[in-house]
């Protein structure tokens, strides 16, 4: 009896993979990161990255274009990390370069 259970469940898994061979092929276009997307980490200067992230999630809402965008602070090494279309975070990092400075 005991050696049937393992054998039901390789059939189990083997009937599911064979039925769903359409979500399998959608698993792994979900697994090939888009070329056009990219990670950056923005180490600040002078700004603190939670506030900083604060005002930059504010900007991406507010654009309906840069939805897909995320910005995520990192305090312990007061840095931003940035993910999205290169493009779009292209622009973003020349607004945090503006936005990096120094107070008087």
């Amino acid at each position: 009896m005991k050696t049937w259970i393992p054998v039901l469940a390789l059939v189990t898994v083997a009937c599911r993979s064979t039925d769903s061979s359409s979500s399998r092929a959608d698993a792994a276009q979900q697994a090939t990161p888009d070329v056009s997307t990219a990670v950056e980490v923005v180490p600040l200067k002078f700004a603190v990255a939670d506030q900083l992230a604060s005002e930059l999630r504010s900007v991406i809402d507010g654009q309906k274009s840069r939805r897909s965008m995320r910005v995520v602070a990192d305090a312990r090494t007061n840095s931003i990390i940035v993910s999205g279309p290169r493009e779009d975070i292209a622009q973003l990092l020349e607004l945090v370069a503006k936005l990096d400075v120094k107070q008087p």
